[in-house]
């Protein structure tokens, strides 16, 4: 192409270097492969002053998880554009560094299981996922032990056990709130998250303390990248853009074509096989952009499906009251901030109980009023410094309640994502999207339980309430986007099959949240990383097969 100037050509390239991007990187440099990993933003984090304000980052700061610390980690809207229509708003997150939102994750990791994988042939909306939870189990076990996920067994079906690190141990405050969730049918359990034991005492990303409590998570970069460049096959192309994917005559995708985010000069780079892991919307971009002879409408959307079916958590429902207990808590002075997570309770089984299609869980946050900060992150502590006496002495016995909702969002073809018909592009002259998205009837009486499921919780623990949220957010606001890319096993339906291979194009794989089926109620991360250990694992087999490209048709003489 025009204005290429270079040609690296690689066993297998990895677009994003996020959760999932990292992990394929890990994945497939131990197989073997010499892996070129492209991630369009840098590995250097420039400093909060330079965009502390929110001018440069107006949709970003939208996201909760934005502060004038943690601002460096988003992009900048204004030369990263896309368009909505007036009355379909959706808040599209992102950030481009190296590691992706892994640096600002909220680090809870949980299973699905084929209650959701199979939900639609429970409730008749929309697909299954054409895989099964047990065929899925051993790759969330191998994530899991990467993630260093703590939890507990607690043999809830819906949310299936994990492969913990260490147990989250439950204490009386843990009971004494469980006793009072259970009167309104809910189980409160620890939340599962991922803790790593050995943060060195590096501040907080999002308070800026050291040493306060604070629980650090596993990032792309201090786990799977690192892994995978340890073994001398990783090659790292930082501040680098995709515009698209280039295919033979075949179908057969070949080569990347990129732009160097600073000096703006093109080149190539070509692999043997392709895994997009850039998020949701941005690897649905990279297809929809990447036409060709063999792929006139985009790459993967023979079947008229690449796009379509976005889906984002249903978010904004929250609570925050005020509780007076005065038993021991087991706090030990470095880490009075209990996290805790509430299952889905809702259409169980094929019979429903609600009104409603599928279900929603609670993500939830107790802490001593002494500890509580609304600006803080929901893994932020207080008073490590503190002995556990003057702890004792110092505290009150009244505490801060906050639960935030996250439901279950219908997949519907009506939500989803294309090229920008104006001809939009962004800084770098890559065409961008035009998000299409809107909450339906389900999610809006989805709603409606869960603000009254919150003042129920409330009042049986006898707490007061300080204030309640009762409005959805808009799309995105979540950061669990997903969809638009979705496996099945019909190509007319669906972009990739079982393996997270694309039907089109043999030795592309997708394995970010732009593949779900499905969403769920837990957070996706973790099944993401397990669907991208599956396919580098079918995607190595495949390829010592020569089983990964379209052969040409051979004209009958």
């Amino acid at each position: 192409m025009t204005g290429f100037s270079e040609n690296r050509s690689f066993d297998a390239v990895v677009i994003g270097s996020g959760a999932t991007g990292g992990y394929a990187a890990q994945q497939l440099c131990k197989a073997g492969l010499d892996v070129a990993v492209i991630e369009a933003g840098s590995s250097v984090l420039p400093p909060a002053c330079s965009r502390g304000t929110t001018g440069r980052t107006p949709i970003q700061a939208r996201c909760s998880a934005y502060n004038q610390r943690t601002s460096p980690y988003f992009i900048e809207d204004l030369p990263n554009p896309y368009s909505t229509l007036p009355d379909k708003p959706f808040s599209w997150i992102r950030s481009r560094m190296v590691g992706g939102r892994t640096l600002i994750w909220s680090g809870q990791c949980y299973r699905m299981s084929d209650l959701d994988f199979k939900a639609g042939e429970a409730d008749g909306h929309g697909e299954s996922w054409p895989i099964t939870y047990q065929e899925l189990a051993p790759f969330y076990a191998q994530a899991e032990r990467l993630l260093e996920v703590t939890g507990t067994c607690d043999g809830i079906a819906q949310l299936p056990d994990g492969c913990f690190s260490g147990p989250s141990p439950a204490n009386a405050l843990l009971l004494h709130l469980r006793e009072a969730f259970a009167r309104r049918g809910a189980k409160l359990i620890p939340a599962r998250i991922s803790v790593r034991s050995s943060n060195g005492g590096s501040s907080c990303v999002r308070c800026g303390r050291v040493n306060a409590g604070c629980i650090e998570h596993s990032t792309s970069v201090n786990s799977t990248l690192a892994a995978a460049m340890a073994t001398g096959r990783l090659t790292l192309f930082s501040d680098t853009i995709v515009r698209h994917l280039a295919s033979d005559r075949e179908g057969n995708a070949i080569a990347a074509y990129v732009i160097d985010r600073e000096s703006h000069r093109e080149f190539k780079i070509s692999g043997g096989m392709f895994f997009l892991c850039a998020s949701t919307l941005e690897s649905t971009r990279i297809l929809l952009n990447s036409g060709s002879a063999a792929h006139s409408a985009g790459l993967g959307n023979s079947g008229g499906t690449l796009g379509h079916y976005l889906v984002d958590h249903l978010s904004g429902i929250s609570l925050t009251a005020q509780f007076r207990y005065s038993g021991d808590t087991g706090e030990n002075g470095s880490r009075p901030v209990h996290l805790l997570y509430i299952p889905r309770s809702h259409n169980l089984s094929h019979d429903r109980s609600e009104d409603f299609l599928r279900g929603y869980g609670w993500q939830v946050t107790a802490m001593r009023i002494d500890d509580y900060s609304p600006d803080s992150g929901p893994g932020c502590g207080a008073g490590a410094t503190r002995s556990q006496s003057e702890t004792r002495r110092r505290l009150s016995d009244t505490y801060v309640l906050r639960m935030q909702a996250f439901g279950e969002m219908l997949p519907r073809f009506e939500n989803y994502v294309e090229i920008d018909p104006a001809g939009l592009r962004d800084a770098w002259g890559v065409p961008a999207l035009r998000i299409h998205c809107a909450h339906g009837a389900n999610e809006k009486v989805m709603a409606r339980h869960m603000i009254a499921s919150a003042y129920a919780f409330a009042d049986a623990l006898g707490a007061s309430v300080i204030s309640c949220n009762k409005t959805l957010s808009e799309p995105g606001l979540s950061v669990h986007e997903a969809g638009t890319c979705r496996m099945g096993p019909d190509p007319k339906n669906s972009v990739l099959n079982r393996f997270n291979q694309c039907h089109d194009a043999p030795n592309v794989f997708v394995t970010d949240g732009s593949s779900f089926t499905s969403q769920g109620t837990q957070n996706p991360t973790l099944t993401m990383m397990a669907l991208t250990a599956r396919a580098c694992e079918y995607a190595v087999q495949q390829a010592r097969r020569n089983d990964l490209k379209r052969r040409p048709k051979h004209r009958s003489q």
